[in-house]
């Protein structure tokens, strides 16, 4: 069980590194061909997105360095 929840993390935190990595490319091309900024909003929600991504993460090894033990 414990594996799966590992590959679980791995697949749901990689899927959205790459859908976020896709978002910035896309806006960097476009922002490229119109001669204009990087938008700021991309970079609002790859903050937030990372600050979740990090939180998610942490809570997960936090539970994991539990040594077995589940909180109820």
């Amino acid at each position: 069980m414990e594996k799966v929840r590992a590959w679980l993390a791995l697949t749901l935190g990689g899927g959205l590194i790459l859908l976020l990595g896709g978002i910035v490319a896309i806006d960097a091309i476009v922002s490229l061909r119109e001669h204009r900024p990087l938008d700021s909003e991309i970079s609002n929600l790859l903050s937030q997105a990372l600050t979740g991504i990090i939180g998610l993460l942490a809570g997960w090894m936090s539970n994991k360095n539990n040594n077995g033990v589940e909180k109820k």
